[in-house]
């Protein structure tokens, strides 16, 4: 038995035909697989051991043989690796993370106080600026779960955009609103939120989608929006009596949603977001009397796509006329009404026979089941009345309009009808 003590805490003997790492005395793993036929590639490319080993050719076992390779020449490039590591204070870039994590998180365990001081920093600094495949790798074991809030924003995102999103969220607190970063706006946590729920994604340290609450106090946060410098998606919830909404100019927001919760007059700001491309709003005020100017929308070059949604007032309609003889042809208006109409009111569905819904009625999210219900009969027929929903669920009728107006707002479902719904 060959070994290499290579400090106090990691060792690698070569027992049976096999290189072992030990920590601290017991055995952590077994080394299998050595890099082969690096690639000539632009060393511009190469920052880190796993790009190196994304260009590479692993071998490993019997391969190791056919290419000249013994057992203790792969032992000791094993112990060599290992050493560069240590001496390189564990700097994760210099072995393969699916190695370098694992160890340092062992290592962290058992006392060893360099690693453990290592070990944030490490996760943070690899998720950062490290490849597609490293950050999958730390979200898919975890890794990011050690980090604080603060430490995860620190370690995702630019320092200016950090420092403002951390004042954000600080101020939101007091009102009860909390945020949460996601990998992308239509997955399940984002989609089956509580009421004061928000969300963002972040793309190579920017933040790219975001919602926010206005509200007299939150005005002046509102200003500073514009210093997410990659903001592509932005949300505004809008919940309090304005005149004047200024806004300072969003260049690069592509798609703008604005969910309007109290009865206002929302000026024409539009001209604020010069590339937009998708505009929607959201009228959940329950009145006549919210009234919206969209004149702008007409000199914007890039919009291609305009939502609104319960806007009963007829002063719109000579706006729209506008936009459309500005713009003609380049973009596609959808005007809806989804205000739920009385139950005895039904439009005649033809519903298929034999649909199971037995495992959805078992879901133990109301809002979840509401959607999974509508998605079944929106893909085996022609949607679902409110009505036959009613009947199903066996819920409350404001309690399932509720659930039926968030997932709405969403964009998850709409009233193709009266009092029939599809989803998106």
């Amino acid at each position: 038995m060959i070994s290499f003590k290579v400090n106090e805490y990691i060792s690698l003997k070569l027992e049976e035909g096999k290189t072992m790492i030990f920590v601290k005395g017991e055995e952590f793993l077994t080394c299998k697989t050595i890099l082969l036929n690096v690639p000539l590639v632009d060393a511009s490319d190469i920052v880190t051991m796993d790009d190196l080993f994304e260009k590479s050719e692993l071998i490993e076992g019997e391969d190791l043989k056919k290419h000249g390779i013994d057992i203790e020449t792969e032992f000791w490039a094993h112990c060599s690796n290992l050493q560069v590591w240590v001496e390189n204070e564990y700097n994760t870039d210099l072995l393969e993370s699916k190695l370098a994590f694992p160890l340092l998180k062992r290592l962290t365990d058992v006392g060893d106080i360099s690693a453990k001081r290592k070990f944030k920093e490490e996760i943070a600094r690899r998720y950062k600026h490290g490849s597609d495949n490293t950050q999958q790798f730390l979200k898919d074991e975890f890794y990011l779960e050690y980090l604080s809030f603060e430490e995860l924003l620190s370690a995702v995102l630019d320092t200016e955009e950090a420092i403002l999103l951390l004042e954000i969220i600080d101020f939101m607190e007091d009102f009860g609103i909390t945020y949460e970063l996601a990998d992308d706006l239509k997955e399940d946590k984002c989609r089956h939120r509580y009421r004061l729920e928000r969300f963002f994604t972040v793309s190579n340290g920017h933040v790219c989608d975001f919602e926010f609450d206005i509200f007299k106090e939150s005005l002046e946060l509102a200003q500073k929006l514009s210093l997410f410098k990659e903001l592509n998606y932005l949300l505004l919830i809008v919940g309090c009596k304005i005149r004047n909404l200024s806004m300072v100019p969003f260049k690069l927001v592509r798609i703008l949603k604005m969910v309007i919760n109290v009865p206002i007059l929302i000026p024409d700001v539009f001209d604020a977001f010069p590339n937009l491309t998708s505009l929607i709003i959201h009228n959940r005020s329950h009145t006549k009397d919210c009234l919206i100017s969209l004149k702008s929308l007409a000199f914007l070059k890039e919009l291609r796509h305009l939502e609104l949604y319960d806007f009963f007032n007829g002063v719109l309609s000579e706006e729209i006329l506008f936009i459309k003889k500005q713009k003609g042809l380049d973009i596609s208006i959808s005007i809806v009404n989804r205000e739920i109409i009385p139950e005895t009111i039904e439009v005649e569905v033809d519903y298929p026979a034999d649909i199971d819904l037995s495992n959805l009625l078992k879901v133990h999210d109301v809002k979840e089941r509401v959607y999974l219900i509508i998605e079944r009969f929106t893909s085996e027929g022609n949607g679902i009345s409110f009505k036959k929903l009613k009947e199903i669920l066996k819920i409350p009728k404001d309690n399932l309009t509720e659930y039926i107006e968030e997932l709405a707002m969403d964009s998850l479902i709409y009233h193709c009808k009266k009092n029939v719904f599809k989803v998106i």
